[in-house]
């Protein structure tokens, strides 16, 4: 995945080398089509030309940047180029190839700003079929809580259900699990991001932790979760701001894929 983004940022060089010559002649394609240590090392060392290692997050913490992009997507290869494209789009718009590591929180920003072509994304394979589908899942997720309890979503489920021809709550709850804007939670634990004073006095506080919650999502596996009233579910961190959610503070979604078990 990183060298395929590496030769992304190579392509962009020599698509711009009138205002990248410097930078573009440190690399060659070569440098990332080898099936070894090396190569990914090199790939590693472009990327962080542009990027910093870490970016701020709506959390009290660094996140790796890395890491954050890919948990803002389905693990799809063409949405984490997607990612890279805004932030190309904006470098190129700035004329400044280090942008992004002089203004680190932007990276955030720049993610946010993609969530309605990556969820246009995750339901483009229904839209055909389903008609409306994406305004269903709009009135199912709008304004929602980032976790709840399946029976939480009967009441909108029936009412996004209402006059469609083709589809009923069967199919929302299914294609809002295969799509992956909902996933099922298998883990909820709270992790210490900060020692207290008094070490063998540990306590959990919102000022020292945080929530980790662990959920599997399909991704390109169909037919594996289920949705019923009495389990609890989460919704992607892509979603977020799109539905406008209600995020708690000082928790993070980890998403696990199916293809992993």
């Amino acid at each position: 995945m990183i060298k395929m983004i590496a030769i992304r940022l190579l392509d962009y060089c020599n698509e711009k080398k009138s205002t990248l010559v410097k930078f573009k002649n440190q690399y060659k394609y070569e440098d990332f089509y080898d099936d070894n240590a090396s190569s990914s090392k090199n790939a590693k060392k472009m990327l962080y030309e542009m990027l910093p290692e870490t970016c701020p997050t709506s959390l009290e913490f660094s996140f790796d940047t890395l890491a954050y992009c890919i948990r803002h997507t389905l693990k799809k290869p063409r949405e984490l180029m997607t990612i890279f494209n805004y932030f190309l789009a904006k470098i190129y718009e700035v004329k400044d190839f280090h942008y992004f590591i002089e203004h680190p929180s932007e990276i955030r920003n720049m993610i946010h700003s993609t969530q309605e072509e990556m969820i246009a994304s995750a339901l483009s394979m229904y839209t055909k079929t389903y008609q409306e589908i994406k305004d269903a899942c709009e009135i199912v997720l709008q304004g929602r809580k980032y976790y709840f309890q399946g029976k939480e979503l009967e009441d909108k489920l029936k009412e996004a259900a209402v006059n469609r021809k083709g589809y009923d709550v069967i199919d929302i709850k299914r294609i809002l699990l295969e799509s992956g804007l909902v996933g099922k939670i298998n883990d909820i634990s709270q992790v210490y991001v900060k020692e207290d004073e008094d070490s063998s006095n540990k306590r959990y506080t919102l000022q020292n932790s945080i929530r980790i919650i662990k959920a599997k999502f399909e991704y390109q596996v169909k037919g594996r979760l289920s949705l019923n009233k009495t389990d609890f579910y989460v919704l992607h961190p892509m979603c977020y701001e799109h539905f406008e959610c209600r995020v708690g503070s000082q928790t993070l979604v980890i998403q696990t894929s199916l293809l992993m078990m």
